[in-house]
């Protein structure tokens, strides 16, 4: 009588072990209504299972025995497939992060439009393209404020008039950017000057020849503002076509014995 009791314990003890298992399998993707629905299916069927690794003759101390290491592999297995599955998510952000420092040189959700231009001056492949072709074209590497001014009146200033570039920017005495349509780029364009707190300034000016009544009634926007994704998909930091002609580039500029140091600063 004792025998068949704990061989009885121990087939219940295998179909909690692996009927739980699956029941919390089903909790754990996040799927509670499909597991509690089937609560009793998935014991039925792991009471077919443990009947069947269990057969009539077996003792009762490996009856017990089987059944709590099925337990205790149940439980450790959930438990590690639980782990498993929020360090593969803290692996997923790390990754995701490390591929942004990657492929980005905007860090912020927005950003000041001049900081903007200021940093694809110095690491998008559209700005180490034009300076690569410039130092072929001239024997000299091109001046900081000549490339920002290109970039600022004409690169990103063409996107603005366009429309296919958005800033964002708040009226005096207003708390809240609002988007400056793009018309409003067909009178206005930038002033880049060097600054001792921030090395260079780039601040909005009004175009040559624009009439005066009209000067004067365009609003003052202040804090310019760009979203930093948008910016970037314009001028990202890496390009195939855009790379492999500055690589190019870079070739024939040492073949020219033109200084190393823009060569490698290019790079």
């Amino acid at each position: 009588m004792g025998n068949v009791t704990f061989r009885k314990a121990g087939t219940w003890l295998i179909t909690l072990a692996t009927g739980g298992f699956a029941l919390l399998s089903l909790l754990a993707q996040v799927k509670p209504d499909e597991g509690v629905a089937n609560v009793s299916g998935w014991l039925q069927r792991a009471r077919a299972f443990a009947v069947s690794v269990l057969p009539h003759w077996v003792s009762a101390h490996i009856a017990i025995g089987v059944g709590a290491a099925a337990v205790a592999i149940s439980l450790a297995a959930w438990l590690f497939w639980s782990w498993l599955g929020s360090y593969g998510s803290f692996l997923l952000w790390r990754a995701t992060r490390a591929n942004k420092r990657r492929t980005r040189y905007l860090s912020a959700t927005e950003t000041p439009l001049g900081h903007a231009m200021l940093v694809m001056s110095l690491r998008s492949a559209w700005a180490r393209g034009y300076s690569a072709q410039h130092l072929v074209n001239n024997g000299t590497p091109i001046e900081d404020q000549s490339l920002l001014n290109h970039i600022a009146n004409t690169t990103v200033l063409d996107e603005l008039v366009e429309g296919t570039l958005t800033v964002m920017g708040r009226l005096p005495g207003e708390f809240q950017a609002v988007p400056i349509p793009k018309h409003y780029w067909h009178y206005r364009c930038f002033a880049v000057q060097r600054d001792h707190a921030t090395l260079w300034k780039i601040s909005l000016r009004d175009r040559d020849g624009v009439p005066k009544a009209r000067e004067q009634a365009l609003p003052q926007y202040e804090d310019l503002l760009v979203n930093s994704e948008d910016f970037e998909r314009l001028f990202p930091m890496s390009d195939p076509v855009t790379d492999a002609a500055r690589k190019s580039l870079l070739r024939l500029a040492k073949q020219k014995n033109l200084p190393q140091a823009e060569i490698d600063r290019l790079a």
